[in-house]
């Protein structure tokens, strides 16, 4: 799937560029710049927002995976139950306006681990990317199986999760 990253990314100006470009090849046309082009990009798939975030020091990615939750103790243990069997990244809960929770899934990876010539780097960026709408939907279902949580799914239309996720990178 990616064998085509390590040469575009030998020959482009470094990490930024090689994300921008993988991000096209996995979510082409489906993604935008954000903040300027000031190390932001948001992505929309599968009625999912992706943000990816990077600085000189860190690659962050976060979806937001549901709103409009209310904290209880069932909560807070299940989606401590889905961290535990995580291979990467972890959910969190964060505080809306409203009173009300989102859930967050965040991945941070140093910009030290990922070497621009190495074939292993550019897997880990793409599959970090190419995995995050189904790992982000899996755990949301197993929520609503597993303690009948009714789960609002984030606004497509007006993209409020973007402002959610901002500040969560």
């Amino acid at each position: 799937m990616v064998s085509w990253l390590v040469p575009t990314l030998r020959k482009l100006g470094g990490l930024d560029d090689f994300l921008k470009q993988a991000i096209e090849y996995i979510y082409p046309g489906r993604w935008e710049e954000r903040l300027g082009g000031f190390g932001a990009t948001g992505i929309m798939t599968d009625g999912l927002g992706i943000w990816v975030a990077y600085d000189d020091d860190f690659i962050t990615f976060s979806a937001g995976a549901a709103c409009d939750l209310v904290l209880d103790e069932q909560l807070c243990q299940q989606v401590g139950n889905i961290n535990i069997g995580s291979k990467i990244g972890a959910f969190y809960l964060s505080r809306q306006d409203n009173g009300q929770w989102s859930l967050i899934y965040f991945v941070k990876v140093s910009k030290r681990w990922v070497d621009p010539s190495s074939e292993a780097s550019a897997h880990m960026i793409a599959d970090i990317l190419h995995n995050i709408p189904p790992i982000v939907h899996a755990r949301v279902k197993y929520l609503e199986e597993n303690i009948g949580l009714q789960v609002s799914r984030f606004t497509t239309d007006e993209k409020a999760w973007w402002l959610v996720l901002m500040g969560h990178c």
